[in-house]
């Protein structure tokens, strides 16, 4: 897939408003909203131009389509707080993405998709406390981003029908 840390870099160097984790969620949710062409996806003035963003929204389809959407993230190294902070704006950025890609309320979603897209908004806008136990906080970090992972799946399915 992309490389988290250079597709921040393009992002600060273009004074975008929106980091990787942000943008990648956008583009996701925009995708599983029902929109496969990059036009009409304007997040920030300065994307339109960006030569990150074609690739990363071709990159998303495709991983969408084969069913293997991986969350660009910081890698495992980096600290726990940023990987947290990372998820809750790809989770931001996801429910953005559907909003800009046309899902209003009044579509109607099976039960575990509108409580997944409650769970993501809650993650989106909470803060996370860590535990001394680093092991656990781990795991709890790993479970959320599989949750979120696959709830992009489960959404785009759900949607992709309609």
């Amino acid at each position: 897939m992309h490389n988290y840390y250079e597709i921040e870099q393009q992002l600060h160097a273009l004074g975008a408003g929106l980091g990787a984790a942000e943008l990648q969620g956008s583009i996701v949710g925009y995708l599983c909203a029902g929109k496969t062409q990059l036009n009409g996806f304007i997040l920030d003035a300065s994307l339109p131009d960006a030569p990150l963003l074609a690739p990363l929204f071709d990159g998303s389809r495709s991983a969408l389509e084969e069913g293997n959407i991986a969350l660009l993230l910081p890698d495992d190294d980096s600290a726990i707080a940023d990987r947290a902070a990372a998820l809750r704006h790809w989770c931001s950025g996801f429910l953005g993405g559907l909003g800009l890609g046309g899902m209003n309320k009044s579509i109607k979603l099976s039960s575990d998709a509108e409580e997944l897209l409650s769970d993501l908004r809650e993650i989106g806008r909470s803060e996370v406390s860590f535990d001394a136990d680093e092991e656990s906080d781990e795991n709890a970090l790993m479970e959320l981003i599989e949750y979120a992972r696959m709830g992009a799946m489960l959404l785009r399915d759900e949607l992709g029908a309609r």
